[in-house]
């Protein structure tokens, strides 16, 4: 490993030591490999963002990352500029043929970035006291879908995400890549469905869990509340027993047609934009 070229951007605004890669054997790339898996984001306490669009919002969102990839070769000019102002952070150069190995999105802009995980525990949010609506999560089992309701999250205001009892995948690259780097931008938190519902009651919110029931009520017969916390859970089990037993009020949304059911993404999307439809006519 050795220091990249000089005379490469503007070195004399660069702040992060540069080297230079070019071997797909390379610890460091062997190590960087492994984020793309959940166990190995657990053991490195890191996780990566591929793509300048994503990397910007991630910068924009106070996000600092401990290190930047790039390839030349590939190199879009937004990725140029995230490079030439980058401060305090390594900045590692490789070939074109070690970047292809280590991306994974067809429209490659030639970086990567490396970011420490941020854990928000449910202690720190401290919610309005007029009021708010939460996406709360259980059990998704796909990172896509997690991504497409923060993307959706992020559109209607949602005042933040309670992911429960560590059970969805946070800093997966396909969640970041589908949440289009929303997730940076809307609070995340974790916490357990003991801690939550005694969170929710301490601060009065009232929880509507999404539910394939007979015995539910109908989306269109919902009144949501000035706090209103919506929880989804994953497509095959639904939520656990606990909220089964714990939520205020159980809702299903009328199927029409022949399918039993929508994907959890967009089932969340039709919740939560009619939650913000009936605030925004009641100024609730």
């Amino acid at each position: 490993m050795e220091r990249a070229p000089s005379g490469f951007f503007d070195s004399s605004s660069l702040k992060g030591f540069i080297v230079f890669i070019t071997s797909p054997q390379n610890q460091n790339v062997k190590d960087l490999l492994k984020l793309r898996d959940s166990k190995g984001r657990r053991e490195q306490r890191r996780f990566l963002v591929e793509g300048a669009r994503e990397v910007e919002r991630a910068l924009a969102s106070g996000y600092i990352p401990s290190e930047i990839w790039f390839s030349r070769d590939v190199l879009s000019p937004s990725s140029s500029a995230i490079i030439n102002s980058a401060q305090n952070t390594n900045l590692i150069e490789v070939s074109q043929n070690v970047f292809s190995k280590l991306a994974v999105r067809e429209d490659k802009d030639g970086i990567i970035a490396v970011f420490p995980v941020q854990r928000r525990q449910l202690t720190e949010f401290k919610p309005e006291a007029k009021g708010g609506l939460l996406m709360v999560v259980q059990g998704l089992e796909k990172p896509g879908n997690f991504g497409a309701m923060l993307r959706t999250a992020d559109g209607l205001g949602v005042t933040a995400v309670i992911v429960l009892d560590a059970s969805s995948d946070i800093w997966s690259p396909i969640a970041i890549r589908t949440s289009l780097g929303t997730i940076f931008s809307i609070p995340v938190y974790e916490s357990s469905s003991q801690d939550f519902l005694s969170f929710v009651r301490r601060e009065g919110f009232k929880t509507y869990a999404a539910r394939l029931d007979a015995k539910a009520q109908s989306l269109f017969d919902t009144k949501f509340e000035s706090k209103s916390a919506i929880l989804m859970g994953a497509e095959d089990t639904g939520l656990s027993e606990f909220w089964v037993e714990n939520s205020d009020v159980s809702l299903v949304i009328p199927m029409l047609g022949i399918a039993d059911s929508f994907n959890v993404s967009v089932a969340a999307s039709l919740i939560l934009f009619e939650a913000k439809r009936q605030s925004h006519r009641t100024g609730i």
